[in-house]
């Protein structure tokens, strides 16, 4: 009997081995896990993590006598190779989750260890490395948007800093460089709100992503209508026409006789002096009449050559008001048929009908209405369609354009258009 029971032990131990082997109980540190909560979508994965932006870890933990009760969540991220680190991190209040932020321009591998009221059986580590894509190389979290004025204007150089103890970015605003003399360049409008000069100092906190500053220029010539008109002086104003008459000429009474005097004429001739639109010459030379003084004697009428004071038409000078007059062709028509329509998520097309011997076109958008404040943008074409881009989603656009010429070197604007408006979605 206990022959055949040893056997029966034996074929079974053949059969079912697993039921013979020592049951061995799972070590305590697989009850703990990291594992990655939050990917953002830039190109990240579980074991990467983009520049310029944040990965969220959490805890899994399987039921164990050693997590009964209160627990005390001890978090680390080091750098492997013992340097400091410019990645920073935050631990949700209740402890089980963790964010690391990667700061821009830093590519770093890093190990994440969590431990469990200090037992080193409920221990888990993770190793996560930051990096910069081919899409990200030279992005920084200042981005400089000059593209308002195209092909005219240069950012300068610039140097940012990263402060891992303030979770900070600083940098000295650039300056712009311009060869358009339409424009001048005034500051910086930032995304995040303000308007800054350059050289001024800027520090911002941390955030996914970057911060846009937009260069703000300051038109030159969106006043001008047209060549500025200079006109003469008014005639019979300021400067009315002289007549002179024939000296010793005058309708007077007879004089009595002084050998210095020249003799008075009992009767002149004829003199019409009226102010006209045009100067009276001034005789020059005057005829010579030679007149031997007598006491008892007059001369008479005989004796003088009749002079008469009439205007040569030949020897008119001629007032002639020459004002900078704008020319008819200087006139700038009004742009119309303006379309705007929607062409991506964050760009809309603008089309508009040509306007004969236009130079350019200005293109104005906003999204303010009545076109003020920071929201204002200005860009300017030759052609008649423009795509705008880099708008925000859920916003509505305001759209206008006008047509300008060039006229003595300078830009003569018409009458800007409709407005038109979108709103994206």
């Amino acid at each position: 009997m206990k022959k055949k029971f040893r056997m029966l032990l034996m074929c079974m131990a053949v059969v079912f081995p697993m039921l013979f082997i020592p049951f061995v109980a799972k070590a305590d540190h697989n009850n703990l896990q990291i594992y990655v909560s939050t990917i953002p979508k830039n190109g990240s994965d579980e074991g990467h993590l983009m520049c310029g932006s944040s990965m969220k870890f959490s805890l899994r933990i399987c039921k164990s006598e050693s997590t009964k009760g209160d627990m005390k969540i001890d978090w680390k991220v080091t750098k492997k190779d013992g340097t400091p680190m410019q990645a920073v991190y935050d631990v949700s209040n209740d402890g089980t989750d963790l964010e690391i932020y990667a700061p821009y321009g830093y590519s770093e591998k890093l190990e994440i260890s969590a431990c469990i009221n200090g037992d080193p059986a409920l221990t888990d580590t993770y190793t996560l490395e930051t990096q910069e894509n081919d899409k990200m190389v030279g992005k920084t979290f200042f981005q400089f948007d000059t593209s308002e004025v195209e092909n005219k204007v240069t950012c300068n150089a610039f140097t940012e800093k990263w402060n891992a103890n303030e979770r900070t970015y600083t940098i000295v605003l650039p300056s712009v460089t311009s060869n358009d003399k339409h424009i001048k360049f005034k500051g910086w409008k930032c995304s995040e709100g303000g308007c800054y000069a350059e050289g001024e100092l800027l520090t911002l906190p941390k955030k996914d992503g970057y911060v846009s500053m937009s260069a703000w220029y300051e038109s030159l010539d969106d006043s001008m209508v047209g060549p500025e008109v200079t006109t003469g002086p008014a005639i019979g104003a300021t400067e009315a026409p002289q007549v002179t008459t024939m000296p010793g000429i005058e309708p007077t009474a007879m004089p009595t006789q002084e050998p210095t005097k020249t003799p008075i004429l009992t009767k002149a001739p004829e003199v019409t002096a009226k102010p006209a639109e045009t100067k009276m010459p001034v005789l020059t030379k005057v005829p010579e009449v030679t007149i031997t003084p007598v006491s008892t004697m007059v001369p008479t009428e005989t004796n003088i050559p009749e002079v008469s004071i009439t205007p040569v038409p030949t020897q008119t000078p001629q007032i002639t008001v020459q004002p900078t007059v704008k020319p008819e062709n200087t006139k700038v028509n009004k742009v119309s048929k303006v379309v705007v329509k929607k062409v991506g998520s964050k760009k809309i097309k603008v089309t508009w009908s040509k306007v004969e011997n236009a130079k350019g076109y200005r293109i104005v958008y906003s999204t303010n209405k009545n076109f003020k404040g920071n929201t204002t943008k200005y860009t300017t074409k030759t052609g008649t369609k423009v795509v705008l881009g880099k708008l925000k989603k859920n916003k509505t656009y305001y759209v206008k354009v006008r047509a300008y010429k060039v006229v003595d070197g300078k830009k003569v604007y018409g009458a800007y258009s409709s407005v038109k408006k979108i709103t994206l979605k």
